[in-house]
């Protein structure tokens, strides 16, 4: 009964209060987006023919993320016009940029806020109303944990309020599992949101509204997972067996999803086999987070030693005579290097994920204090060095 955040499989709240809104010809599903956002007209989103139901299936052509991460929704329609060109149409690629849009689009479509919609549609079909409100939730929610080092650290501040659609409703356990027998029981009916036809991903994944559908050895699981800092969930079940999970943990952070490709978490393992199914090989069992952790760390300790020897040599040992054109060059390629180094630990980790310094010290906040580290290590060696080429123009010539 604790409250839980239950990360993307909000996605499934979001495509079902769409398709109930469409019932109620609130929404068209086969509209255009350029129809509820005219500001989309002439930018590569509009262009490319994109409907609202190529929102829920993530065919719209729109990349996961935008990088930089946008901090409102307003940042967010920005940064979709200002794309220069998205996928075509009919690709399934994973956005949570097109859930955000949907919310978006039915709030527009019908002048009433998302958390409203869900009030007056989802909860009298499923008993089941999750809050949305992120100040809410964030005074109410349990602490949830990222790894750091060979521990846990709390997550402070977890969510934001404009990503509620697409990952940040929340609720109980059983709220969660009475909203999964919900839709256990209209899938077994044919009814909606089962209704909607759903895309192909890969051989063996289907995405319907919200949900994935995939096979294991003539066995069908319907299901969706969700992930975001601090807190990892999972709502499945067998429509053959009857049978559903739902599976709640408060330890995400990135480098759990480095470890575990991003897919096998857990919480999915255990779920797939209590609904009865073999769960699937990784691709990798490479734990890359860990990788990347020990290697910091050995970073680190050599940065650290090149600093004492550096010293060890300055202290003991009177620095050769050099020309000054040999010196001038020694410290502006110590500075660009140094410099560009420095740079590239702070801000290459934003470039590379597309998120904002303070996500990734929510998210990875033991890789982020290992690259600050190594920032801070490299700054002090570029400065002994260029001090000590300084130092050496005043020795005096014998």
């Amino acid at each position: 009964d604790s409250l839980f955040i239950w990360g993307s499989i909000s996605k499934s709240f979001t495509s079902t209060l769409a398709m109930m809104l469409a019932e109620q010809g609130k929404i068209d599903l086969n509209a255009p987006l350029t129809r509820y956002y005219p500001e989309f007209q002439g930018t590569a989103l509009g262009n490319n023919g994109a409907t609202v139901t190529d929102l829920i299936h993530h065919t719209a052509g729109l990349p996961r993320e935008l990088n930089p991460y946008p901090h409102n929704l307003q940042s967010v329609i920005d940064g979709v016009k200002d794309l220069p060109s998205v996928d075509p149409v009919g690709t399934h690629s994973y956005s949570n940029i097109s859930y955000i849009l949907l919310q978006q689009l039915i709030e527009r479509a019908t002048g009433e806020s998302y958390s409203t919609l869900l009030e007056t549609y989802v909860d009298p079909a499923t008993g089941v109303t999750p809050l949305s409100r992120a100040d809410t939730i964030n005074s109410t929610v349990p602490a949830g944990h990222a790894p750091f080092f060979t521990g846990n650290l709390a997550v402070q501040e977890p969510i934001q309020d404009y990503e509620i659609g697409e990952g940040n409703l929340a609720g109980t356990g059983r709220q969660l599992a009475d909203y999964g027998a919900w839709q256990l029981r209209q899938h077994q009916a044919g009814q909606l949101p089962s209704t909607l036809p759903k895309v192909s991903t890969t051989d063996d994944y289907e995405y319907g509204a919200g949900l994935f559908y995939e096979q294991f050895d003539g066995t069908q699981l319907v299901y969706h997972g969700g992930a975001v800092p601090g807190f990892n969930s999972y709502m499945g079940f067998n429509q053959q067996t009857g049978k559903g999970v739902v599976v709640l943990y408060n330890v995400m952070g990135i480098r759990d999803q480095m470890n575990n490709n991003g897919i096998v978490t857990p919480a999915l393992v255990f779920a797939e086999e209590t609904l009865g199914v073999t769960p699937k090989q990784q691709s990798s069992n490479t734990h890359w987070g860990d990788v990347i952790v020990y290697t910091q760390t050995a970073l680190i300790v050599l940065a650290l030693l090149t600093i004492g020897r550096v010293i060890y040599t300055w202290v003991r040992r009177t620095p050769p005579a050099r020309s000054t054109r040999r010196r001038v060059i020694t410290i502006v390629a110590a500075l660009v290097l140094g410099i560009g180094s420095v740079l590239t630990l702070v801000f290459g980790p934003v470039a590379l994920l597309g998120f904002t310094l303070p996500m990734l010290y929510i998210s990875a906040p033991d890789l982020m204090l290992q690259c600050w580290i190594l920032a801070a290590e490299i700054a002090v060696l570029t400065g002994l060095i260029v001090i000590r080429q300084i130092a050496q123009g005043k020795t005096p010539s014998m």
